[in-house]
């Protein structure tokens, strides 16, 4: 394989430049450019809003189960009412913000060289030449 590389980049550097070796002349037909679909992709972190689950249902209970325990007659119906009340609140949903990694996929066109098209006796080439 190295030979082979070898032996046509020779090719390439002796008769390309339009040198002369005999009759024989090697005659540039035209370059363009060797373009590359590559795979890209960028992340960065965002701040996403979020909530958190509704559990005032509970919260109601575990009010009701605290206020309960406070008082007496009355008093302990009312501690019970109102800790149930502020149980309930406290289970609300709540909204938050947390960072997270977002990424995005993309292609992109590389350039990676040109490919070189020439005729030598009257045969077409064509020749990949990768940038360094």
């Amino acid at each position: 394989m190295k030979k082979f590389l070898c032996a046509t980049t020779f090719f390439l550097v002796g008769f390309v430049s339009g040198a002369t070796y005999g009759q024989s002349t090697v005659q540039i037909i035209r370059e363009e450019p060797y373009m590359v679909r590559q795979h890209i992709q960028t992340c960065t972190t965002q701040p996403v809003t979020k909530t958190s689950p509704n559990v005032n249902i509970l919260g109601a209970i575990a009010g009701g189960l605290l206020g309960n325990q406070v008082g007496g007659g009355n008093g302990k119906t009312a501690a019970t009412a109102v800790g149930a009340v502020i149980g309930s609140q406290v289970g609300t949903n709540r909204v938050y913000t947390e960072m997270e990694q977002v990424c995005n996929t993309s292609w992109e066109l590389v350039n990676m060289g040109k490919t070189v098209t020439f005729s030598y006796e009257g045969t077409i080439f064509s020749q990949i030449i990768l940038n360094k």
